[in-house]
């Protein structure tokens, strides 16, 4: 599938508001609320501008069903082109408060089909190697408590990741950097995860690829591959501008005996 976002109403091309199977809806006008199409600063003719907002959470959630193409892929590569504004800050913050944590999320993979009937691969419901796992870009500051920043290239502003449910996830703070640096990749083997571990996504990454500066465009790909049940041989890949920045070639995301899962 392509999505040029070259009409205003791209969104009426089967996209929905959740990711139910049992209960699909269609997204509408009010999920677009804080998005537009323009034609300035793109890099083809026209480009989708998502508005994150002061004080909000979120900025657009929507799905695109592989359903639609009559298809359950074992495995998927995604590429999407993206431009941080610039005056993008990755932390979030309370209205009169100091900064209240850092991150959230950008597009990726899923397959999250028990949702929203009961919570599973988002909401802090881990995967269970049954039912669910997702994989959206993660996004988070590149500054340490203190003020030390993390980020080895100059003018970044943020890093982006992998922000994953899967089977035998220990919480979040395991995380899925696409850079080199230590610092917030895990706490399996302090402080920089071992990637060796099926069930550790730290230390994983390579470079300084996953370090984005604001105002410029970057070609951020995924590819995720569904491990054959029972073995530890799920893949995801991660680059940005073309350069591999992130990969795993140990991953679970199906246990034994089930093969229900794909992307």
């Amino acid at each position: 599938m392509c999505e040029p976002f070259e009409s205003a109403d791209w969104w009426k091309n089967g996209y929905l508001q959740g990711a139910a199977k049992s209960k699909p809806e269609a997204a509408t006008a009010e999920h677009m609320a804080n998005t537009s199409v323009v034609s300035e600063g793109c890099i083809g003719d026209k480009c989708l501008k998502v508005d994150l907002k002061q004080y909000l959470s979120g900025g657009l959630a929507v799905h695109w069903p592989f359903s639609n193409a009559g298809k359950a892929p074992e495995a998927m590569h995604l590429r999407y082109y993206l431009k941080l504004g610039s005056n993008f800050v990755p932390n979030t913050c309370l209205p009169g408060s100091t900064d209240a944590s850092t991150g959230g999320k950008f597009p990726g993979l899923a397959d999250v089909r028990a949702y929203p009937e009961e919570q599973c691969g988002n909401g802090g419901a881990w995967g269970d190697g049954l039912n669910c796992w997702s994989m959206r870009t993660h996004f988070r500051n590149c500054t340490k408590t203190g003020g030390d920043r993390t980020c080895t290239s100059p003018q970044a502003s943020t890093r982006i990741g992998s922000y994953l449910y899967y089977y035998e996830q220990d919480g979040f703070a395991n995380a899925g950097l696409w850079d080199n640096v230590e610092w917030g990749q895990g706490y399996y083997t302090e402080p920089f995860g071992s990637c060796s571990s099926p069930r550790d996504i730290g230390s994983c990454g390579m470079g300084v690829g996953g370090q984005l500066e604001n105002d410029r465009w970057y070609r951020v790909e995924m590819y995720v591959k569904m491990n054959t049940p029972g073995k530890a041989d799920g893949i995801i890949k991660g680059w940005v501008d073309g350069v591999l920045s992130y990969q795993k070639t140990n991953m679970i995301f199906r246990i034994a005996g089930h093969d229900g899962l794909h992307v």
